[in-house]
């Protein structure tokens, strides 16, 4: 399991994983004994009689030992799994800043020529394609762009008109190049002017478009709509020129869904077209999974020799960016899992060798008048109380383990309250049903079979 978790990326966080491991193997160990002694018999604990008292006494106290240790680490872990598994489902109910519903996506790559035009070129097949797309059947809209939102985006530095600096200290924001309609397409919303059109070409004066992030980071109190940047991008070759703010649009988590927005600043794809492996995509009407044979019958009519790849719905795009904190959450749960099993037969295997121990106690007890419910609360309290204590160490424990955790988690804090009364409560009703089982077996014991034996 190591090996894979560092294969996916889990980076050093791995180490406690593999320390609860270690731990819960030899809790194992220490449980076969246990499960051992959970089938006693009891004509022979009767024949055998009542072993010294010091020695007894060690032997209780290591078995408690052992049943709160086991409660304690199963503890962590599912304080630890839960943190994970909500941080998850967080993640999975925040806004990216567009709207991924019914939109398809594809790239491809023509291929690569020497000819000096070869850019001209792809920019005129790139605008042939958007037109035919926007033609078929199911389609509301269609746009492109470079990049796709990533952890490991484009970014450029620029320069603001009347804020000269040096430029090694010109600031920089995330760069994205968008063809006309993209903003419509993707949902994006437009809070300020306009978005691109087709007017936006290579021959028009060049613009720009920024995100709510940018404006207010770079113009506070005042209204960015009409100002200058500079890029130090080239535009369609030439040298970095001054691009006037046509609008402003709203936040695109564009680093992740559990990355914070960060400024960026959209160029018209057509006025720097410096990366020809396009993304396009497909606002569809119904399922944008039906597009997918429309799509690659234009793109073969018009390119037999360039085939789609990274054909995809957004949503699985998204769905795959949180892939890594989706791991993240089934690994440590399936761990705890593990801890809360191995410490419920524990301490069934303890509270059962307790009564078999006990019997004749138990049997003294109801022949001088208990009750069956009065031998139920001694068993049980007796295992409710190991349970308290060790979920009592182990909250000291999940304290330690989401320190690991905390930049693990998205929208919940490491001593999240819920998540600990949760564990706690899984953890103390599990305890109670192991701890029933040997403990309606003691109610049940007849007093005559039991000191018959003494």
């Amino acid at each position: 399991t190591i090996p894979r978790a560092l294969q996916a990326g889990l980076d050093g966080r791995v180490l406690l994983f593999t320390i609860d491991l270690a731990l819960m193997t030899a809790v194992i160990f220490g449980a076969a004994p246990a499960l051992q002694l959970s089938k006693p018999s009891l004509v022979g604990a009767l024949k055998e009689g009542v072993r010294a008292s010091s020695e007894a006494s060690r032997h209780r106290r290591l078995r408690n030992g052992l049943a709160i240790g086991e409660t304690a680490a199963a503890f962590s872990l599912l304080a630890g799994a839960g943190l994970l598994i909500m941080s998850y489902t967080t993640l999975q109910k925040t806004d990216p800043g567009f709207n991924p519903r019914q939109l398809l996506t594809f790239t491809f790559q023509l291929p690569r020529t020497r000819d000096s035009d070869m850019r001209k070129a792809s920019v005129s097949f790139d605008t042939q394609l958007l037109a035919r797309l926007r033609q078929i059947s199911g389609v509301r809209s269609a746009s492109g762009f470079f990049p796709l939102p990533e952890p490991d985006r484009w970014s450029r530095r620029f320069e603001i008109e009347g804020r000269p600096v040096e430029p090694s200290s010109r600031p920089a924001a995330g760069f994205v190049m968008a063809a006309p309609g993209y903003f419509q397409t993707m949902g994006i919303p437009i809070l300020e002017g306009r978005g691109f059109t087709e007017r936006d070409d290579a021959k028009a004066p060049p613009v720009t478009v920024v995100s709510q992030a940018f404006a207010r980071r770079y113009f506070p109190n005042e209204d960015p709509v009409g100002k200058l940047i500079r890029p130090s991008a080239l535009r369609n070759g030439g040298p970095p020129t001054w691009c006037e703010i046509v609008g402003v649009v709203g936040n695109v988590r564009d680093r992740g869904l559990a990355g914070t927005p960060e400024p960026v600043y959209y160029v018209p794809y057509y006025q720097f077209p410096l990366s020809l492996d396009l993304t396009f995509v497909v606002h569809a009407q119904g399922n944008p999974r039906g597009l997918i044979s429309l799509v690659r019958s234009e793109m073969a009519s018009m390119a037999p020799s360039a085939p789609l790849y990274k054909v995809e719905t957004m949503e699985q795009y998204l769905t795959s960016s949180a892939a890594q904190a989706r791991f993240n959450a089934i690994l440590l749960a399936i761990f705890a899992g593990l801890a809360l099993l191995l410490a419920s037969v524990g301490l069934y295997g303890i509270i059962s060798y307790s009564v078999s121990q006990r019997t004749q106690e138990i049997g003294v007890r109801m022949a001088l008048g208990a009750e069956k419910s009065d031998v139920l609360r001694m068993v049980v309290g007796e295992g409710l109380k190991l349970t308290l204590i060790g979920v009592a160490i182990g909250i000291f424990g999940a304290l330690a383990l989401t320190r690991f955790l905390a930049s693990l988690l998205y929208g919940v804090t490491p001593t999240d309250p819920l998540t600990f009364v949760r564990g706690s409560l899984i953890l103390i009703g599990v305890a109670l049903l192991a701890c029933y089982i040997p403990a309606r077996r003691a109610a049940k014991v007849d007093p005559m079979v039991a000191l018959r034996y003494e």
